[in-house]
Order: C-alpha cells, then structure tokens, then sequence
C-alpha cells in the first residue's frame, strides 16, 4: 500500500505558456485550414462544427482566442481524418495518434514514453524523422523533428509550430506537470505578424536556425506517467484544458487519482479496494472522499465500473482468457454477475464482444 500511497501526485494547477490573451489572427486561422482548403474541404462546416463564426476565414481583422483556435485545431483534424491536418502529402490517420498516445500510457517514465512514441513515428512514416538527443554536459534532451513530405505550398513553420505545441502539451498532460522549455529552434524565419512566440513557449524562441527541435532539462525524463488508459479514451488531453495555450497543472483530477488507485489494485492482484481503504490511503473519510468524487461529478461506483469495463475490454480482445478467468481477475463472485455487468456497459455479453472486435481488427487490417 506504500507503493500506491506515492503515486499520489500533487495538485496545484498551473498554465503552460504565459499567454494570456494571445490572439491569433488570419496567418494562423488561413493556415490551420489550409490543407483543408487544399482537399477540398467546405471551410464553412468546418468552422460551423468548430461553433466559430465563418466569416473569420476572409475577415483580415479576426482574431481568435485560445480557445476557439483549440476547437479550430481538433474539428479540422477530425474532419480530415488527419494528424497533419493535409501539411503532409500522406495522411495520418487519427488512429495512428490514438495508438502511439495508448502506447506512450504504458509506459512508466516520460523518458520511456518519448522513446516509445519517437520509435513508432519513425516505423510508421517515411517522411517523418523524429531524434532524441541528450547533452550529459548540460542535464538537456532535444526532441528534433525533420520531415520531408509536406504538401505544395504547405507553410514549413506553422507545421513545425502546431506539431512542436500539440507534443508539448501531450506531454505535460502525461506527467500532470507544466515542463520548462529551455529554448525553441526553427528552421523557418519569423513569420509577419505573428504572436510573441517567446511568451507562447515561455522560453526563448529562435528563427533561422540549422534544425527544428524544443529542448528541456533531462530530469524532467523520469517523471513518472500519471495518466490512465480510461482518461485517454475519454479524451481527456483534447478538453483539460480546453485553451491551446494552457495545460493542466495538476497530476490528475481527484477522481483521476482514485481511477489510478483502483486500476493498480488490480493490476497488483489485489482485492477490490473498498472505499474506506481508500479513503485511508488518501487521507480523508469515507464521506469526505465521496463529496470530492461529487464535486467532479462521478461516484466510486462508476469509477469502479468504468475501471473494470476497460480491463475487461482489454482481456477479451487481447488474450485468451477465459471469460470466468476474467470475471475472477476482476473479482467478481461469480462469471454470470460479470457477464451482467458487461452487458449493461457494453450492450453486448463479453462473448460477443470479444467475437465482434476481433472480426473488424481483421477487417481493418484487411483495407
């Protein structure tokens, strides 16, 4: 129980850049929506689905704000169907992020988790080069990127910047904790009119440099992932925050922290953990626990539940355990109470499940 009582990280919250109030004017509104354009893309549903008005595109007076410019950056992808929102010739499917981010949650360091996701960029794509590098001398590492395949008349920078940005974030969320940039390089020189970048990144920002790379101190490689896979598939990192120049600052939400807690119960073989013991390891009653799970809208219940659903998923699809081993893991008196249960969060009995989900995993890999 030692173990798990320091996983608990703690909380206190705090912005990425210091950007408050940033604008972002036609160059990144045209821009984000150029390799739409290019595909064509009908730009009004974009920015309709996006709930920003449509005349920001011609008007060279718009500005958005933080947070439109986030729900511009994910209904364009998700329109697309693209990673690279069309700045590359080949699309990334959005599938591809989603199986790198679930790759980089099972990972115990950021460290690990950079390597990991570095690894299957550059397995995955031709036209994408990904290198780490560290400097003992000075305790830094340099994530650089190189790619080779953007599109005719894609803008070099506002790719790098959006690509540098979106990873930087991701990878605050992972730890819980805002990550001090040393310094930012571009390629690319300055772009007109654009925003202060040394307050976006909260670091110094340099133009017309030999590579493209954002570089932090080496420590922050052992920071260890405090996310949950059940926080991944509810998308949290899209929406917490939802301004693309903040992160979360806390290591997880109250609720996060007991999702975690369970989820290592089990993971140790442990018994379904009750929630007086974990009230105890949290340092808090039983009813105090409750109110603060209240206060973010969930219930131990349904985090229980939830916890339970995403292993059983798992199990079923990814090995073959048998459905009363299942119901056993997760500690279930019997296979027919776990069966019920599944049925009620899944609409399916965990044998059909398991008989569906591996028949379109074959299906896709088919295509």
């Amino acid at each position: 129980m030692g173990a798990l009582i320091g996983r608990i990280a703690r909380s206190e919250e705090s912005d990425l850049p210091s950007a408050n109030g940033c604008a972002l004017g036609p160059y990144y509104i045209r821009g984000v929506l150029q390799g739409a354009v290019r595909k064509g893309y009908a730009v009004e549903d974009i920015l309709k689905a996006a709930q920003i008005d449509t005349n920001v595109y011609t008007d060279q007076t718009a500005r958005l704000d933080g947070e439109q410019f986030q729900r511009l950056v994910l209904t364009t992808r998700a329109a697309m169907n693209d990673e690279y929102m069309g700045f590359l010739d080949i699309q990334g499917k959005l599938e591809m992020g989603h199986i790198i981010g679930r790759a980089s949650l099972k990972c115990q360091t950021l460290g690990h988790a950079i390597r990991k996701m570095t690894n299957l960029v550059n397995a995955i794509r031709n036209d994408v080069e990904i290198k780490i590098l560290t400097n003992r001398s000075d305790g830094t590492v340099s994530i650089v990127h190189h790619v080779t395949g953007l599109s005719a008349d894609a803008d070099e920078h506002l790719f790098y910047w959006l690509t540098f940005y979106w990873a930087h974030k991701f990878k605050c969320w992972l730890i819980g904790q805002p990550i001090k940039l040393v310094d930012a390089h571009f390629t690319s020189s300055r772009p007109p009119n654009a925003i202060d970048y040394d307050q976006a990144f909260n670091c110094p920002v340099h133009f017309d440099s030999t590579d493209n790379r954002v570089t932090f101190h080496l420590h922050y490689m052992d920071a260890p992932i405090v996310r949950t896979e059940v926080e991944f598939f509810e998308g949290s990192f899209l929406r917490d925050p939802a301004d693309w120049f903040k992160v979360s600052g806390t290591s997880q939400s109250f609720s996060g922290r007991v999702e975690q807690l369970v989820i290592d119960f089990y993971r140790e073989g442990a018994q379904t953990p009750s929630l007086d013991i974990l009230a105890d390891i949290l340092c808090c009653s039983p009813r105090t626990l409750s109110r603060k799970l209240a206060r973010e809208n969930e219930t131990f219940q349904r985090i229980k539940d939830k916890v339970r659903c995403q292993i059983a998923r798992k199990l079923l699809v990814e090995t073959e355990m048998s459905i009363a081993d299942i119901a056993d893991r997760l500690r279930f008196s019997e296979p027919s109470d776990f069966t019920r249960a599944f049925s009620s969060w899944m609409g399916r009995n965990p044998s059909c499940y398991r008989i569906d989900t591996r028949a379109q995993s074959l299906e896709t890999q088919a295509l």
